[in-house]
């Protein structure tokens, strides 16, 4: 993925699928983790999430697509 908004990165992580199941590997983020959240949205439903001003968030989608607001 490329973007081109300054402070925003975003980048791939490696799944690995097999008969058991699957698994996702994520790099080391080049930041300090201090919540994890994890959270479902309906097909055809909006979720909207306060903002923040210096929060970094960590985004991890792993089924359907997710359409990003950023301000």
């Amino acid at each position: 993925m490329e973007f081109n908004i300054d402070g925003i990165e975003a980048y791939s992580v490696k799944t690995i699928v097999d008969s058991r199941g699957r698994v996702i590997k994520y790099p080391e983020p080049p930041f300090h983790v201090e919540d994890v959240y994890v959270t479902t949205v309906f097909q055809y439903a909006i979720k909207g999430w306060h903002g923040y001003e210096t929060k970094k968030l960590f985004w991890n989608i792993l089924e359907g697509t997710v359409k990003l607001a950023l301000y």
